[in-house]
């Protein structure tokens, strides 16, 4: 993404992680932040002091490592762990999820704020990239299809086709 940002002429600043003293940024110079890893905890958490809290944050969540924990926390009654991160889960003004399914596993830190765009930009940048090197004629070739037969391909997410008949799912 830092390419596609840089040819629309925005500025864009890519922080690695590191510890909490390492940390020394003045997010009041950013128009926002944009991050993409439970790895981002730290900024997250500096982001959630005053007057940094009023800087737009959008946080994209691919992992799911910590919602799988979530309810070990709970169990254990590890409530100190658990409420840290319901805190830095409600700084974000957006969390984005990839699949249905990651909102139903971080649920216990839902404040609200929780967004999801289904696949991943990653998937649409193979294709294109495949696309583009590919010739159909070949590819129908390696699948062990003529140039005569008719292919169907059903593409989507298993939850939008549940409890409708594979026949309707085909039409589709």
């Amino acid at each position: 993404m830092h390419a596609v940002w840089e040819n629309l002429r925005t500025s864009v600043n890519i922080l690695q992680g590191g510890s909490e003293q390492e940390l020394k940024v003045d997010w009041l110079s950013f128009d926002g932040v944009f991050v993409n890893s439970l790895d981002a905890k730290i900024f997250v958490s500096s982001l959630r002091l005053e007057p940094f809290n009023a800087v737009p944050l959008i946080w994209a969540i691919y992992e799911n490592e910590l919602g799988i924990h979530l309810k070990e926390y709970a169990s254990s009654q590890q409530m100190e762990i658990l409420n840290d991160w319901k805190e830095t889960f409600r700084r974000a003004d957006v969390v984005v999820f990839d699949d249905y399914t990651k909102p139903m596993i971080y649920s216990a830190l839902d404040s609200g704020n929780f967004v999801v765009i289904p696949g991943s930009p990653i998937e649409t940048w193979e294709l294109e990239h495949f696309m583009a090197t590919q010739k159909k004629e070949d590819l129908r070739k390696q699948l062990g299809f003529n140039l005569t037969d008719f292919v169907i391909v059903v593409v989507g997410s298993p939850f939008i086709y549940k409890g409708i008949w594979l026949e309707h799912t085909l039409v589709m």
